[in-house]
């Protein structure tokens, strides 16, 4: 069974360029920078880690390539780490000069989003008409500069999206950057700003989006995506690997976020068992929970798939899943 991978987890909230259907934070829009507590609770984190002896950390948050003080920040913290990833849209990395000095500040790895091919879908997605043409500028300024950060690749499947997932694989080949990782968006019942249905697909639509993948494109991983949306014949014809091996926030003691942040993880990492799990050997065996919430309840109609024992013997290493807080 899959273990929950741990690290450190440092929030930097400077505001974002982007206003994702997803996450719609207006605060992220109308800042500029991190505010002088913010700096200052940045390197108490940083500081708890490398005391308590952390060798990985992730740096996430709204955009943290914006922090004006981002190089700087880098280049002091990552001797102390084996592993520092940064998780951002990409905007600043269209601007060369910058995009080398993040190359140069000794991090690991770059992981970017990208939710279309071509400005209007991902613009749609991320409520930014100039996204799309800050990312590709930032892949092929890494592309052209870069030979020491791993990149990382991933996309979403939304209603404003699905119909173009099968493109935007094809064209992040042409790039040379393939996409890697494609997930579905997070639920929670706590966050009042968001209108889900306005952008959760179903898994109808999902499951289509991801069988019009061309086969010839392996290795890419659906992170929360049940693989009991599709047949196993289904899943025979394609290459793809399950996973809900999660992002694990660990945020340090000194920050007052940290249990905030608990509560959001656990509620729409809950997971409900359809009518169809008790025929499924990977919920019988605990390799899988159910259906998370948020998904479970806007496919209440769905004729889920149970995973086969023998389906899953012959293929163990393409459904690595851990089991979370069934119902």
């Amino acid at each position: 069974m899959a273990q929950v991978e741990k690290f450190g987890s440092i929030l930097v909230d400077p505001g974002c360029s982007n206003n994702c259907v997803f996450c719609k934070i207006k605060a992220y829009n109308d800042k500029k920078d991190l505010t002088r507590k913010e700096e200052k609770q940045l390197y108490l984190d940083t500081k708890y880690f490398i005391k308590n002896k952390y060798t990985k950390v992730d740096i996430s948050g709204s955009e943290p390539l914006k922090y004006s003080k981002i190089i700087p920040y880098l280049r002091w913290m990552t001797p102390y780490f084996n592993r520092v990833t940064i998780l951002d849209p990409g905007n600043r990395l269209a601007d060369e000069e910058f995009c080398k000095k993040v190359i140069n500040s000794g991090i690991s790895t770059l992981v970017l989003p990208i939710y279309g091919d071509n400005p209007e879908t991902h613009g749609k997605c991320v409520d930014n008409p100039k996204a799309f043409k800050k990312i590709t500028a930032g892949f092929r300024n890494l592309k052209k500069n870069n030979k020491k950060v791993g990149v990382e690749t991933t996309s979403m499947i939304l209603k404003q999206n699905h119909k173009n997932i099968p493109k935007l694989v094809s064209f992040m080949q042409k790039m040379k950057f393939p996409l890697q990782k494609i997930t579905i968006p997070h639920c929670h019942n706590d966050n009042k700003a968001l209108n889900y249905d306005e952008f959760v697909a179903n898994f109808e639509n999902v499951k289509k989006a991801l069988l019009s993948i061309k086969p010839e494109y392996s290795n890419i991983e659906l992170d929360h995506i049940p693989p009991c949306i599709f047949s196993e014949n289904e899943i025979k014809k394609t290459s793809f690997r399950f996973f809900n091996v999660y992002y694990t926030y660990n945020l340090s003691e000194e920050n007052e976020q940290n249990e905030v942040v608990k509560e959001i993880v656990s509620d729409y990492r809950r997971q409900y068992k359809t009518k169809y799990c008790k025929d499924c050997y990977l919920f019988k065996k605990g390799i899988c929970g159910g259906i998370y919430k948020g998904h479970y309840e806007r496919n209440l109609e769905y004729e889920y798939h149970p995973i086969s024992k023998s389906f899953y013997l012959e293929n163990p290493e393409r459904i690595i899943y851990r089991k979370v807080n069934p119902k």
